[in-house]
């Protein structure tokens, strides 16, 4: 499989929406490292670790 690298920043992420997740009653536990608070029943991803992952 080949990596791809997304030119993308963290203000590009936020505008898209990309770091609000699942609700609070429909989380996968595997995911606890990624998520950095809960916010009106939803889960926030930390951003800073989903781009490292994006590269």
């Amino acid at each position: 499989m080949t990596k791809r690298y997304w030119n993308i920043n963290l203000e590009e992420m936020m505008e898209a929406g990309v770091h609000f997740g699942h609700g609070t009653k429909k989380w996968n536990p595997r995911m606890a490292p990624y998520i950095s608070a809960k916010r009106k029943g939803i889960h926030i991803t930390n951003l800073t670790r989903t781009a490292s992952y994006m590269v």
